[in-house]
This record gives C-alpha cells, structure tokens and sequence, in this order.
C-alpha cells in the first residue's frame, strides 16, 4: 500500500481536532463492482442487467475465452480477445452510453475510439508515456457513464 504522510502546523491540526468533537469525519469511498457473465458462443446479441441501483461512473469490460476463464497453469485469465465484437453500447435510465455506441471492425483495424477512451480512463490521454497495451492487441473496452 502506497501512504503519503503529511505533518500538519499545529494551528491547522487543533482547528481539525476541534470539528472532529463536533462532528464524525466523513470519507468520499468509491464503490468497486465486478462480475462475470457468460455469453454462450454463437451468440449475436447479449442483454444484461449489469447494476441495478446507483449507475457507475465507468465501465470496464473484457472478454475472455471460457478456457482462460477457468485457468490453468498453462492460460492467462488475462488473455482479453475481440472475439469479432461489432458493436458495444450501454443503456442506462435511458441514455446511451457512450453517446454513439463504438463501432468496431476488428479484422479491419477499426477500433481506434475505444483505443483512445481506454487510454484517457487510465490517465495516459496526451501523454508521452503508454500503458504498454497496443491498438492491436487491445480487447480492454472502458466506458464512462458520467463526466467525473
């Protein structure tokens, strides 16, 4: 676990010890949701009830195949694949998210928005470093559903 440790002046600590005597601390925590579906192969079309409650501020999504899935010492659950995905889109309180849904040719190249998406969630958009992931082996598929 990475701490900063910061030493306050004494003015500064007394006046945070004296509103913690009148009031709990409150702490912003962001909820972290993960779940795994399997969609049967063949299938042109999945719907899913992905959360039911509060919509999260963004979506990461993969694809693997059921063999890495279930794992051995041989095969990386982390092995993301395209598996010809055509079209990603997510329908919440009736918005689409993102607004036009990502359009994708695999076989062709054509994947350059989600590329560029997945790099700006992760905090490497206009950036002179990389996240190490190529365009051509991305399958990593992130979606933000509001703007923070």
């Amino acid at each position: 676990m990475y701490v900063k440790k910061v030493s306050l002046m004494d003015g500064l600590a007394l006046d945070i010890a004296r509103k913690l005597e009148l009031k709990p601390a409150r702490y912003a925590v962001r909820k972290t949701m993960m779940k795994s579906l399997f969609i049967s192969h063949g299938r042109f079309e999945f719907t899913s009830n992905l959360f039911m409650d509060q919509i999260p501020r963004r979506i990461t999504m993969g694809l693997v195949a059921n063999a890495d899935y279930v794992g051995t010492l041989s095969r990386s659950p982390f092995n993301f694949q395209p598996f010809n995905v055509r079209e990603i889109s997510i329908i919440a309180n009736g918005r689409s998210y993102p607004q036009a849904a990502y359009d994708l040719d695999y076989p062709n190249w054509k994947y350059v928005r989600p590329f560029n998406d997945m790099n700006e969630a992760v905090g490497f958009a206009n950036s002179s470093e990389s996240t190490g992931l190529l365009s051509n082996n991305l399958a990593l598929h992130i979606v933000f559903t509001c703007s923070t």
